[in-house]
């Protein structure tokens, strides 16, 4: 409640024509719009490039916002069609390595043959993640590393809430799939749950 008044605020300041306002709202979701493009793109420049489109087609759009609204979703729409837009320009783009989040280890130092097992089954994970559709992609984004609300995701890509519970149990299930081909026990750990299904490992 206190980030919807806050927004509230800030929006209804830059409609009045205080232009430092919007200022607020970039602090506030400027780290999650980039966070989102760098997971798509997996290059900083792209992801640069987006963040800055997505916040000047935020406050081009103010006027439009409905009020009572969550402002994040709203933002993080914005940023998600861009990069829906980045995909269909660049599918065939080299990857920044520097960039490539979906690839940071995840250390354990008290077991280091356990912690590389664990690895190498996020790096299969997220190898499944990329060769997804992007529409499918996009869900996995939001709901696993953004941690929408899956309410929030359905308001955001205008779906029913029902629609986006069973594509993303379908993605599970596909992951799994794939999964299935390398070995291991991926279908065991790919289940749904309530109220947020479980994430596949090693998405986040």
């Amino acid at each position: 409640m206190q980030e919807r008044e806050r927004d509230a605020r800030a929006i209804a300041r830059c409609l009045g024509g205080d232009q430092e306002a919007f200022a607020e709202l970039v602090t506030a979701y400027q780290a999650r719009v980039w966070g989102l493009a760098l997971r798509w793109t997996e290059n900083r420049a792209d992801a640069a490039d987006i963040t800055q489109e997505c916040f000047l087609r935020a406050y081009l759009a103010l006027a439009r916002f409905r009020p009572g609204a969550d402002v994040g979703p709203w933002i993080l729409t914005i940023a998600a069609n861009l990069c829906r837009d980045w995909a269909r320009r660049a599918r065939a783009r080299p990857a920044d390595p520097a960039g490539d989040l979906w690839a940071l280890p995840v250390p354990d130092p008290e077991d280091p043959q356990l912690a590389a097992e664990r690895e190498t089954e996020r790096q299969r994970v997220r190898q499944a993640v990329r060769e997804l559709p992007a529409d499918q992609r996009l869900l996995v984004v939001l709901a696993y590393d953004q941690e929408l609300p899956l309410g929030a995701i359905a308001q955001a890509l205008g779906l029913p809430l029902t629609v986006v519970k069973n594509r993303l149990y379908r993605i599970r299930r596909r992951i799994a799939t794939m999964l299935e081909g390398g070995g291991g026990p991926a279908e065991r750990r790919v289940v749904p749950s309530d109220p947020r299904p479980a994430a596949p490992p090693g998405v986040r």
